[in-house]
């Protein structure tokens, strides 16, 4: 079993700069990719294809129609960087009237109806590491290279009044780690644990969305490691995103220290 001791600090994040870059992720249940095809679900961890990386209701059947919205494989690196890996939702940027400076900024890509499947990183003007307060960020990967769908028209519509042009559902990159959790083998049965959070909650005893879920590879199950009450968060808050940095005695299964950002 994973034991626990760690510390908590707030802030609005998906990932920060990580160890490895695995590209790793889950998308919503209104994604068509989860839609369209039978062996992917909402409750899967994908890698680019998109394929399924770890399917992890098979560890748990009662995670089959549960909605992951927030990963972490605990070694993301948040040692004071500023550089922060986020991805957005299909509402997002659409408020703005034009496509901003860039057609590689959040707004530029609603305006082709591609921003929620993209992953987006916190720059300045230049490309340098954004200082707090600046509100840069740029695009970092394209839907395209996940393998993840854009909303329907998109890649032939003309630039205007964002998500004018497009008709149908785009996909949603809903939660996002740069650490691979199948290391050795790639035979879909992950060597490190895999923390998570669910956008609803019932199952597996939780009782909240703001609660954080682990595979432990130890033992093939799904635990509590951290729940709302323990983050000072209420039942109806809900983690969204989060980056870990933990300590952890792979060989022990201990999780010695660290932070969690959310």
């Amino acid at each position: 079993m994973l034991k626990k001791m760690i510390s908590g600090c707030a802030v609005c994040a998906l990932v920060m700069t990580a160890t490895t870059f695995g590209d790793v992720y889950s998308v919503d249940s209104e994604s068509p990719t989860a839609a369209a095809q039978n062996d992917i679900y909402q409750s899967d961890v994908l890698g680019a294809g998109p394929h399924v990386h770890v399917g992890l209701s098979d560890y748990d059947i009662s995670l089959l129609f549960e909605d992951i919205d927030a990963l972490s494989g605990g070694l993301d690196s948040v040692d004071g960087s500023d550089v922060v890996y986020f991805s957005v939702d299909r509402v997002s940027g659409l408020s703005s009237g034009t496509f901003g400076p860039f057609i590689e900024t959040v707004a530029g890509q609603a305006a082709r109806g591609q921003q929620a499947s993209d992953i987006f990183v916190s720059v300045d003007e230049f490309g340098f590491e954004a200082q707090p307060g600046s509100g840069y960020h740029l695009l970092m990967k394209n839907q395209r290279r996940l393998g993840l769908q854009p909303a329907g028209g998109s890649l032939f519509a003309p630039v205007g009044a964002p998500g004018q042009f497009f008709t149908g559902q785009q996909d949603n990159l809903n939660a996002y780690s740069q650490e691979e959790f199948d290391v050795f083998g790639n035979d879909g049965d992950p060597d490190r644990p895999i923390f998570f959070s669910l956008a609803s909650s019932g199952a597996l005893g939780t009782t909240s969305g703001a609660d954080i879920l682990v595979f432990d590879p130890q033992n093939g199950a799904v635990e509590m490691f951290a729940t709302a009450a323990m983050l000072g968060l209420t039942d109806n808050d809900n983690i969204d995103a989060m980056a870990l940095n933990l300590a952890i005695d792979f060989t022990s299964g201990d999780v010695l220290g660290g932070s969690i950002y959310y």
